[in-house]
């Protein structure tokens, strides 16, 4: 059954989007673009498109990603016209006018700069809001799943009993991505038994873009035992964007090298990723003779001249 909300859509956009659906993408809003932005609607998916768009064959309709590799965003618009002119942005002083629901709503349409800086949604209008127009807040970022980070902390800016409630569903029936946009975006919520928990399932789980990124920023300052038995362990899985990572990261948090990924080691690193399992086992062999080595090191007495 065809969800109600791409009604209207035009007939090659609407078949890309069901395939993607039918892919085991999910739907996560239709909403209008931001101010500035040339298109008439986006449709927000759950991960990034698995196929490019085909060439449009509606007359007057064009239709695409927003950028390559933008997680979660399908950008559907109106077909423009060269004579067309630039649409002018909004003044920012008309925008703090606008009604707080009304702000709040603009914001939650992401378009590729505040992506790629990590704009969050419109906070001010949260704090500025009364409490019926929270609530419609709330049940507004509910619609969308809270699959993204900002939907997480728009969620817990909110406050009050509803949005804790659904906080902690969000943590208990969560994917890997959203527990560690939790733990960076809402970390009062957590405990710090929750946090080694549920760092040591996401190496085992998370993937690139799927929460493994988020994962290994948290790892950088919380790595116990537990979590570094998991790096290791996350070395056997198959993924060659998991290992080489935390390979650079057991590296890194073992003294040998000063960044979470040292770009002079990368070689060194690619080898946990290699086709060959042998290749893979030399490489975990030989990070375990440096960590020892530069462990015997560290130990060993200074001499004085």
């Amino acid at each position: 059954m065809m969800d109600s909300r791409l009604d209207g859509l035009p007939a090659d956009a609407l078949a890309f989007v069901q395939s993607e659906l039918q892919a085991g993408n999910a739907l996560l809003a239709v909403m209008p673009p931001p101010p500035g932005i040339h298109a008439s609607l986006y449709v927000m998916l759950a991960r990034p498109c698995s196929l490019p768009p085909p060439e449009p064959d509606t007359a007057g309709w064009r239709f695409g990603l927003l950028a390559p590799g933008v997680p979660a965003v399908v950008v559907l618009g109106a077909q423009g016209y060269p004579s067309d002119p630039e649409p002018e942005p909004e003044p920012a002083a008309h925008a703090t006018r606008l009604p707080v629901l009304q702000r709040f709503e603009r914001s939650m349409a992401i378009d590729y700069d505040a992506w790629r800086e990590g704009t969050s949604y419109d906070l001010d209008a949260i704090d500025q809001a009364l409490p019926e127009q929270r609530a419609r807040m709330l049940d507004r970022l509910l619609d969308t799943g809270l699959q993204d980070w900002r939907d997480i902390e728009a969620v817990d800016r909110i406050g009050g009993r509803a949005a804790r409630r659904a906080l902690r569903r969000t943590w208990r029936e969560g994917t890997p991505a959203q527990r560690m946009a939790m733990l960076r975006h809402a970390p009062h919520r957590v405990t710090e038994r929750q946090r080694v928990v549920a760092l040591v399932e996401a190496l085992a789980r998370a993937v690139l873009y799927e929460g493994l990124s988020e994962c290994l920023d948290e790892v950088q300052h919380c790595h116990p035992p537990e979590v570094i038995r998991a790096l290791w362990a996350a070395l056997q899985r198959p993924e060659a964007e998991v290992t080489v990572h935390c390979a650079a990261m057991l590296t890194h948090l073992h003294g040998l090298a000063d960044e979470p990924f040292d770009w002079d080691q990368r070689p060194f690193f690619l080898r946990f990723g290699s086709d060959d399992p042998a290749e893979r086992l030399a490489a975990q062999a030989t990070l375990r003779q440096r960590i020892l080595v530069h462990g015997i090191a560290a130990r060993a007495p200074q001499v004085k001249g």
